[in-house]
């Protein structure tokens, strides 16, 4: 008897200890069950508060800084566009470039950066007082180019008030 007893004194024991780890265990997952409470808690709230700021109104501090962000944006553009523009070469006139006397790094040439052919001349003729009253803008008229033997049709664009006394004669 004294053997049943000492059995059941530490049957008794085993199961206070496993009671006792059982309470630790529930107390452990408890606790963590509880961060994991705490956690979707902070998350919840987090998300609301990004909602909150996607859907209500702002603040005047949140929409100076978005008007600021806006404004460098259009700076950087307009930036961005003139860097575009100066990359490029527009001809005031349809026509062949022939020759291009510039390089990327190097400085421009004291002449012409870029030479064209274009279909479109200018000539700048001499006429007497007399017949200058006879011209108008828009007239037809013909220039004759000796050094081709060519005659070139063309129209007046321009009439100079320049003259000259000596020569008795202004340029159109």
């Amino acid at each position: 008897s004294s053997s049943a007893a000492t059995t059941a004194q530490q049957a008794v024991q085993t199961a206070e200890q496993n009671l006792a780890s059982a309470k630790q265990k529930q107390a452990a997952a408890a606790i963590q069950e509880s961060d994991s409470l705490t956690q979707a808690q902070q998350s919840l709230a987090a998300a609301q508060l990004a909602y909150q700021e996607k859907v209500g109104p702002s603040t005047a501090d949140v929409i100076a800084a978005d008007r600021a962000a806006v404004a460098n944006a259009q700076v950087t553009v307009a930036a961005a566009q003139e860097t575009l523009d100066l990359g490029s070469v527009t001809s005031p006139d349809d026509g062949v470039v022939t020759a291009v006397n510039v390089r990327a790094g190097a400085l421009a040439p004291s002449g012409y950066a870029i030479e064209m052919q274009t279909s479109s001349l200018q000539v700048i003729a001499a006429f007497t007082e007399s017949n200058v009253a006879s011209l108008e803008v828009g007239q037809a008229a013909t220039a004759t180019i000796s050094a081709i033997d060519a005659s070139v049709p063309g129209t007046v664009t321009e009439i100079a008030p320049t003259s000259s006394t000596s020569s008795s004669s202004s340029s159109v």
